[in-house]
């Protein structure tokens, strides 16, 4: 038997919104939310919950994080990557091991709606380097004069900011 190919918008839409749910969870929620919003129902971003989680993951994309956690995944379910049903199985064993840890769903709400808390710096003379051992200077070229994006100043404020309070 052949598969029916994707839903249409609207008939994804009302199955997706089916008995009032809480809170969607994605693996990319800033991607997923281009293709639906959702309404008023909060986003859960796993990929910005397991970088707070586990910072020193060897990555987090699905699929090293599947790995990294030895998460309990069929094989077959859950490949190939970057497809959807196998990418919703997996980010669905990465949620359950979230909760597990324990994580308040409020504050991976509000992780997820602010920028991705970055293990390194992806970019520049620093490239590769933990935001921790960069210097301030740096930091604070990235806040005020560079013209990188939104995760990368927000990355910079957050560690100025802790210096500040370690001096305190």
């Amino acid at each position: 038997m052949t598969s029916p190919g994707p839903l249409p918008p609207d008939i994804a839409f009302r199955r997706l919104m089916e008995g009032s749910p809480d809170y969607f969870v994605a693996h990319n929620a800033d991607f997923e939310r281009h293709f639906f919003r959702g309404g008023e129902i909060p986003w859960i971003c796993t990929y910005k919950v397991a970088l707070r989680l586990w910072p020193d993951a060897p990555g987090h994309s699905n699929q090293a994080l599947r790995y990294f956690l030895d998460l309990a995944c069929d094989r077959d379910l859950a490949a190939p990557p970057h497809r959807a049903g196998p990418d919703a199985y997996v980010t669905a064993h990465l949620f359950a091991k979230i909760l597990d840890e324990g994580v308040d769903l409020d504050a991976m709400v509000r992780w997820s709606n602010g920028p991705s808390l970055l293990p390194v710096i992806g970019f520049g003379k620093h490239k590769g380097s933990k935001w921790e051992d960069v210097p301030s200077d740096y930091l604070r070229w990235v806040v005020d004069k560079s013209d990188l994006d939104r995760d990368a100043k927000a990355n910079a404020k957050h560690h100025l900011k802790l210096r500040e309070e370690w001096r305190s």
